[in-house]
């Protein structure tokens, strides 16, 4: 299954997953190697689960947004991901986002409700988080985004 969807062939997963493969096993492939396209195909499936964890604890959500994902995170946004879920260390989506400096996917993260104020185990904020990561355009962004919390 993962080569298919490395491969992006779209017409072998459908025959796949109507076959009975793992839905969710795939979305997580296609999450970590940004192929929209398959994560569009494999979303639609009544089976999908958005919010699975994958071995790691992690999300989907959190996988696209790691890594920079815009579009996949987008469609993940769109079927409902939850922007305020947590990880081991109680960091949420925005907070991932910040700390990897991506400020696209914060904007988009803020759009869809996330949260500007929430702090991880260690009493982070996004905006701590990002200062941490030495991402200063994300920094400016939310210190005026916590300015009108």
């Amino acid at each position: 299954m993962s080569h298919v969807v490395v491969r992006e062939n779209s017409a072998v997963l459908q025959v796949l997953l109507d076959a009975g493969a793992d839905v969710n096993t795939a979305l997580h492939i296609a999450i970590e190697r940004d192929h929209c396209s398959m994560v569009r195909l494999l979303v639609l499936d009544r089976t999908a689960v958005i919010d699975l964890p994958n071995k790691d604890g992690a999300r989907l959500l959190m996988t696209a947004v790691k890594h920079g994902h815009w579009g996949a995170a987008q469609i993940l946004l769109s079927k409902g991901a939850d922007t305020e879920c947590i990880d081991a260390c109680g960091r949420t989506t925005l907070s991932i986002a910040a700390y990897h400096g991506h400020p696209d996917i914060v904007r988009l993260l803020l759009s869809h409700g996330a949260k500007v104020k929430h702090s991880d185990k260690r009493a982070h904020s996004a905006l701590v988080t990002a200062a941490l990561g030495g991402e200063i355009t994300v920094v400016v962004f939310l210190s005026k985004q916590e300015q009108t919390w």
